[in-house]
């Protein structure tokens, strides 16, 4: 059995944090300060339990490393591997993002799941090779057109894990 990734977007994936939009700018610590107002979608750490049985997990993100090393700590997730805004040259949809986690975990990109809710993710993913998975809260990202680019846009954490069972075995 090959080695699989699940690369994750932070903001509005991972951790919802629509609520703190507003203050993602300097200075930082006001953002900081209201991480509590941010909140982790129902199902996130089970589906991180059965995603760490089965895969490397890692986040890529176009926040900044303080911003989101910060995030998942607060919320006491510990993901090994964190691509973030300044780690690369080129951002989402460039597929550099995933193709620098995927190097990180020394695991080809075409055995990596990436899952987000922009379209940029799902363009980014293809770019990559990686297998692009829409999660979309709200259901706005199906009806983009960059919603084609993935092999299913998922509306919870059980749709998501079942699918990446499907495609790992």
């Amino acid at each position: 059995m090959s080695r699989w990734a699940v690369l994750l977007d932070l903001d509005n994936t991972l951790v919802l944090t629509d609520t703190i939009e507003s203050l993602r700018r300097r200075p930082w610590s006001r953002c900081y300060r209201a991480f509590g107002l941010t909140k982790l979608p129902p199902g996130t750490a089970e589906f991180l339990a059965q995603a760490h049985r089965i895969a490397t997990l890692g986040v890529v993100t176009m926040a900044p490393r303080p911003y989101a090393e910060k995030l998942l700590a607060h919320h006491g997730l510990s993901i090994p591997v964190l691509v973030a805004y300044h780690d690369i040259v080129r951002r989402k949809p460039n597929p550099d993002p995933i193709l620098k986690a995927a190097a990180e975990l020394e695991i080809d990109c075409r055995q990596c799941v990436y899952v987000g809710d922009k379209p940029d993710d799902l363009i980014a993913a293809a770019s990559a090779s990686a297998v692009p998975i829409g999660l979309s809260w709200d259901g706005s990202l199906i009806a983009t057109e960059q919603a084609s680019l993935a092999v299913a846009v998922c509306a919870n954490w059980n749709e998501v894990i079942e699918l990446i069972k499907r495609i790992i075995r």
